[in-house]
């Protein structure tokens, strides 16, 4: 398996995460995987082993998988249905080097690629939080331990309070998105 860089693999791992909170919370079911999972890709009638950083595949694939698709890589290709490559690209020719080849060993002739689109059909209810994988990666302090900054905001829902976005927002997730929820399911 070829090295990455340690800022090329956060992102890719806090992709994951995110999709993988998303998939649970959602009850999708699929399976998320990284860049150790490859898949038998057929591009213009030929097949070949692809290993793409981040990939979502849905359920109903998932279960209609015979054992030589789900351990092996023999029997009939099959793709995810969502499909993310995170590269470090610091030039518009890196940038069109980077898409033909997207373009040319995921995707089969005459497939739509598409930058910037709605994936709600595909991936309900799934936003990607840019600022996560920017603090992932980020060179600065992120100021969560300091005790500098003593901002404080309150919960709209409880009297909670908060000096860091990232623990509100797991706060609210987990105590009046989700446990509301889960509540309705059980009666």
């Amino acid at each position: 398996m070829p090295q990455v860089p340690i800022a090329r693999a956060a992102v890719v791992a806090e992709i994951v995460r995110q999709l993988g909170n998303w998939n649970i919370e959602t009850h999708q079911n699929g399976r998320i995987t990284s860049s150790q999972g490859r898949f038998d890709f057929n591009v213009g009638g030929a097949r070949t082993l692809r290993a793409p950083d981040v990939t979502f595949t849905p359920r109903q694939t998932t279960r209609s998988l015979n054992a030589l698709q789900n351990w092996t890589f023999q029997g009939q290709p099959f793709t995810p249905i969502f499909v993310v490559e995170v590269d470090f690209i610091q030039s518009e020719s890196e940038f069109q080097a980077f898409d033909d080849r997207f373009r040319n060993e995921f995707f089969a002739p005459g497939t739509s690629v598409e930058l910037d689109f709605c994936g709600q059909e595909i991936l309900p209810g799934f936003e990607l939080d840019v600022e996560m994988i920017e603090e992932s990666i980020s060179q600065q302090d992120s100021g969560s331990s300091s005790s500098d900054d003593d901002t404080r905001f309150p919960c709209p829902k409880c009297t909670e309070t908060f000096t860091n976005n990232h623990r509100f927002t797991k706060h609210f997730r987990m105590e009046h998105a989700l446990k509301p929820r889960k509540q309705r399911v059980n009666k």
